[in-house]
């Protein structure tokens, strides 16, 4: 094709025919920077087309992510829903008023057995439910969730090529939901709360686990009005971390059957 132009302009110049020679100059420049524009066009296309690749494979991963969060909040609320009911059952037992979470504008919690404990709550006086209830007290298991696809996704740069604006403000209010609610700062308050009940009971060389060797276990802690009100600071406790666990699991559903159901693009339709 150039050996083709460049016959003809020679062609042309030893004609002496210089004004259809520039026209034909021109023409040439012309289709050059159309084929320059087309070649530029296509590398863009290509370039877009293998950074949605990256991003639905990142957002597979993602998919995992909230999977796993579901997991593990699944098992942070079946572990708190234990320790409300049980530590309410022994104010019960001690005649004491419970705890009512909706003050602190928090739903009540329905009972579910569980691995810790099979059966309904007892209605009567029950020793061994009240060891299990106090050596639970102390307990919890992690509320974090995995974030190792989202920092990637941030630190790499990736998440910016996300074109869907709805997506990236659900999945920031995803981690903004559980950091102001059971992030860093209020899982040392928790922590705190635990650590000033363990000194407490350590005040009479008690541990959690030796409630199940006392004649009484609620004898320890019966007229003692600062162990009561730490008790019910763990309700408390335990009521927002089940409140707050069950709102991570509805998020990450929608997350989730959000993605699914966009096929994983990151383009609006």
């Amino acid at each position: 094709m150039l050996k083709l132009f460049r016959k003809n302009r020679f062609d042309l110049i030893e004609k002496n025919k210089i004004g259809n020679y520039l026209k034909y100059a021109i023409g040439e420049i012309i289709l050059v920077v159309i084929g320059i524009l087309i070649a530029i066009s296509i590398d863009n296309y290509n370039e877009e087309l293998q950074k949605q690749e990256v991003v639905r494979l990142y957002l597979e991963d993602f998919v995992d992510d909230l999977s796993e969060d579901r997991e593990t909040m699944k098992s942070a609320v079946e572990v708190h829903n234990f320790r409300y009911h049980s530590l309410q059952y022994i104010l019960m037992q001690l005649g004491e008023d419970i705890y009512d979470p909706t003050t602190d504008e928090v739903l009540m919690p329905v009972y579910s057995p569980s691995e810790i404990w099979t059966e309904e709550i007892p209605l009567e006086y029950n020793k061994e439910f009240i060891g299990l209830a106090l050596l639970w007290s102390h307990r919890s298991v992690s509320q974090n969730l995995n974030t190792s696809t989202i920092d990637e996704l941030k630190s790499t740069g990736v998440f910016s090529y996300i074109d869907n604006h709805e997506l990236k403000n659900a999945i920031n209010g995803y981690y903004d939901y559980w950091s102001h609610r059971l992030g860093e700062r209020n899982q040392i308050k928790f922590h705190d709360q635990i650590a000033e009940w363990e000194a407490s009971l350590g005040e009479d060389g008690l541990l959690t686990n030796m409630f199940f060797k006392l004649d009484d276990p609620l004898m320890a802690i019966k007229d003692h009005q600062k162990r009561i009100y730490l008790i019910k600071l763990l309700i408390r406790e335990a009521a927002w971390i089940i409140a707050v666990g069950n709102g991570v699991i509805d998020y990450a559903d929608g997350l989730i059957d959000y993605i699914e159901n966009n096929s994983l693009k990151i383009s609006e339709e």
